[in-house]
């Protein structure tokens, strides 16, 4: 749809409403190698970014990444077992569980 020189300017919002118009609320377009998509309306931004998000916040699946001695939580990819380890995880970081443990050390100590 576009070349270099549209994307250049400071008036990209003004292509990208022009594009809207034409093409419809959800526009993708390619400059310079990197694909951008273009959301023209709100609709379709709560569409995708809110109740399609578990679609879209998966990462790339890398095989050796998931095997658990490798790395483990951060590399898993959005399930069910990710969502019970971002659980347990943020249950153990909260202010009141890492307050518990640390008087626990201090009267080991």
């Amino acid at each position: 749809i576009s070349n270099a020189f549209d994307l250049t300017s400071s008036h990209k919002y003004l292509k990208y409403t022009d594009w809207g118009n034409e093409y419809g609320d959800v526009v993708h377009d390619t400059a310079l190698g990197k694909h951008i998509i273009i959301l023209n309306s709100t609709k379709a931004c709560v569409d995708l970014l809110e109740q399609r998000s578990a679609i879209y916040s998966d990462r790339a699946s890398l095989p050796m990444l998931h095997e658990p001695t490798l790395i483990g939580v951060p590399a898993m990819r959005y399930s069910k077992r990710w969502k019970r380890h971002r659980r347990l995880f943020t249950h153990l970081n909260s202010t009141a569980i890492t307050q518990v443990f640390s008087e626990r050390q201090v009267s080991a100590e």
